[in-house]
């Protein structure tokens, strides 16, 4: 990168995008989803309801599902994911207390609609396994309410309310898996753009964490790209990156992770690679074209950050450009307390 551009930064001040969207987005809408609950039990007490509503059921319903829905609001984006689990769960066993006090197959089905937004945020927020277990509890504790209700049209209901669970719910994972895809894939190569690296580089890293394995992270800059802009076109410019990005995807293992980083640069990440087994690395990507680009090596330490392992390979980078470009350099280990650069 030349001096004076801005330094390249991973995502951060917010957690890092590791699958499923954003745990901001995803604490938020179970906030939103429990608040929702709340409001209407109680509002199916304040207007005209005869005695088909029960009162306390409702009541308890909405005072409980308002402090759920603020501390998901305050504090749910730093809640491990075990606990929203919990949380959803606890929601379908709310749901099922509705049925289960329901006065007649009215109330009943119309309690057990908010089954529906069970599986619209298990399928839009979790993994498909994850979500498919939620909805099993879902359609158990609704088969097991309706059984104590003695209502002899229960099975259609069951049916009735389960398929359009089911169908929603579907519709909504593949809904956010499309959003997810877009919002982490570059659409020019194809390949992880600046998101979803930092997704790639925060599993990666925990990885290393755990099994004591070196990480190494490579930050590559093409070398007079806007010449080739400014003397074939955009377009010759757009050809040549898609290019690069399937020859060198070819080169590297199914573990590595090549992302492009923005502009003409690309990342490479590299599992289980020191830095000086990763300079060779790129050294064999260097032999599947003509182009010339310049290259910073850095290896990722146990606890560093993720914009500090980036930074010290763009430090390195630019000591490539100032050596005079088409070079590899290793960035130095990072020691602790000095300046990241």
């Amino acid at each position: 990168m030349a001096q004076g551009d801005t330094e390249p930064q991973l995502i951060t001040g917010q957690p890092a995008q590791t699958g499923r969207l954003s745990p901001v987005l995803r604490a938020q809408a179970l906030a939103v989803f429990f608040a929702a609950g709340a409001t209407l039990a109680l509002l199916a007490v304040l207007v005209p309801h005869g005695n088909r509503v029960r009162v306390v059921p409702s009541v308890v319903t909405g005072v409980l599902g308002y402090p759920v829905a603020v501390l998901l609001a305050r504090v749910g984006p730093r809640l491990p994911t075990w606990v929203l689990h919990v949380l959803l769960a606890t929601g379908t066993v709310m749901v099922s207390l509705g049925v289960g006090f329901g006065r007649g197959a009215g109330p009943a089905v119309a309690a057990a609609f908010f089954y529906v937004w069970v599986a619209m945020y298990a399928f839009g927020f979790f993994s498909w396994w994850q979500a498919s277990c939620h909805l099993a509890l879902a359609g158990a504790a609704y088969a097991v309410a309706l059984y104590l209700t003695g209502d002899s049209g229960s099975p259609a209901e069951w049916v009735l309310v389960m398929g359009t669970a089911v169908t929603t719910g579907l519709v909504m994972g593949l809904v956010s898996r499309e959003l997810e895809r877009l919002a982490t894939t570059d659409s020019l190569t194809g390949l992880p753009n600046r998101q979803g690296l930092a997704g790639h580089l925060t599993r990666e890293s925990a990885r290393a964490l755990r099994s004591r394995r070196p990480l190494s992270l490579a930050l590559i800059d093409l070398d007079h790209f806007k010449e080739l802009n400014d003397r074939a076109g955009h377009r010759a410019g757009d050809e040549l990156l898609r290019h690069l990005a399937h020859a060198w995807s070819q080169e590297l293992r199914a573990i590595d992770v090549l992302a492009r980083f923005g502009g003409d640069e690309f990342v490479v990440l590299l599992p289980d690679t020191p830095a000086s087994e990763g300079r060779a690395v790129l050294r064999r990507l260097a032999t599947t074209d003509k182009v010339h680009w310049s290259a910073g090596v850095s290896e990722w330490q146990p606890g560093e950050a993720a914009d500090l392992v980036l930074a010290r390979a763009d430090a390195a980078l630019y000591e490539a450009k100032r050596r005079g470009r088409h070079q590899i350099v290793l960035a130095p280990p990072h020691v602790e307390g000095a300046p990241a650069g």
